[in-house]
């Protein structure tokens, strides 16, 4: 049983395959031809060995779509008996005239993509696809997310098995502690951030991107505005400052430049270029606690499982009444700028409390998220 994991936003599928091959699961990453530079294999691992099981295909992207002829892809997927796919994957699949097995989504390519239009309204041929193909997938796995984009799901309509488990996104046997030591590079980076913990005060991690403004689309809204409203409350009653270090990362990161500035933050804001996961892991280790996000109440995503990963207490937005009877993970709580002051100032008066706690959130992503999900999918492949 040959399957093959097609697309690799947010580094999703690279994880999957991974786990999956733990399993002795025959199993391989089909890049996507648009694949961004910072979610390819090599920003995730500091190892080349997945070298073995990976394939780069000549199509993928929106652009490829009309020029892409359906038996060329049809040639690419032939080898493989299951087929598990995100971002644009499933519209190709459509074209091919195979079914997607397991739909394994980030985001935009089920809140978005199935409902772009071309001209006059009409869903683009890409958009149309796309939709079918989400349709018609014999599985698909979806946490419960929040009100917004859980009712996405409503206008899909999906006719196939649907199981409410998050993807995999994280690879957790590379970053625990002990892994993590053998890679970390004490680079000028490193020693920036490092002296940074030093300090009194507390450390705040946020590499969440930037996108915030009217010129981002709400659904890709996170909030880092009320942190930055929030953080500079709290440093004005703390005792020492927090310092903020985030990430060059988003459409809005001159705008969120621009309010630090008038907030007055501007010495305590420590910004980072963009890097991939493999180099953000031992900068994250060094902080107090990680920030989320804030627009949006979220019990699933990259920045949080690598936080839950590193065992660090998480400040975010998560509307608790939403995920009744749930099993959550230990969260510092916030939606307002007051709260997320509240919350710092509360963190400051006892961290070590809150370290102690935050170790139940690492233990919470692996039995109600890794492997639950993992175990599910190799389920479904072995039957």
């Amino acid at each position: 049983m040959k399957v093959a994991c097609i697309g690799n936003m947010n580094n999703n599928m690279f994880c999957l395959v991974r786990y999956l091959r733990d399993q002795g699961i025959d199993a391989e990453m089909l890049l996507l031809s648009h694949e961004q530079q910072h979610f390819l294999p090599d920003s995730d691992s500091y190892a080349d060995t997945y070298t073995a099981y990976t394939r780069r295909l000549t199509w993928g992207s929106a652009p490829d779509f009309a020029k892409t002829p359906s038996q060329v892809i049809a040639n690419d997927l032939a080898p493989y008996h299951m087929l598990l796919a995100c971002n644009y994957a499933p519209a190709f699949i459509h074209k091919a005239q195979r079914r997607m097995d397991i739909f394994l989504p980030h985001g935009s390519d089920y809140y978005d993509v199935p409902f772009e239009t071309a001209a006059q309204g009409v869903p683009s041929p890409l958009a149309s696809a796309q939709l079918e193909a989400i349709r018609n997938a014999a599985w698909t796995f979806i946490p419960k997310m929040n009100q917004e984009q859980d009712r996405v799901w409503e206008r899909i309509a999906p006719r196939g098995n649907f199981v409410h488990l998050p993807v995999p996104i994280i690879y957790t046997p590379q970053y625990s502690p002990q892994a993590l030591a053998r890679h970390t590079t004490t680079d000028e980076t490193y020693r920036k951030v490092a002296a940074l913990a030093q300090e009194p005060g507390l450390l705040v991690f946020h590499h969440t991107r930037h996108c915030w403004t009217q010129n981002t689309p709400a659904t890709e809204h996170k909030g880092n505005d009320l942190l930055l409203r929030g953080l500079a409350r709290h440093n004005e009653r703390a005792a020492a400052p927090a310092r903020l270090v985030t990430f060059e990362y988003g459409g809005d990161v001159p705008a969120s430049k621009r309010l630090a500035n008038e907030l007055g933050l501007a010495e305590f804001v420590h910004w980072m270029p963009r890097m991939p996961r493999k180099q953000i892991m031992p900068l994250l280790a060094l902080s107090h606690l990680v920030a989320t996000e804030f627009a949006y109440s979220w019990i699933c995503g990259g920045v949080l499982y690598e936080a839950l990963c590193m065992a660090k207490p998480v400040l975010c937005r998560r509307d608790d009444e939403y995920y009744q009877g749930m099993r959550l993970y230990p969260a510092l709580r916030a939606t307002t700028a007051h709260d997320i002051t509240m919350r710092l100032d509360e963190f400051a008066e006892n961290p070590q409390g809150y370290a102690v706690t935050a170790a139940a959130g690492k233990a919470w992503l692996e039995d109600e998220v890794l492997r639950p999900a993992v175990d599910r999918i190799a389920s479904i492949i072995h039957a």
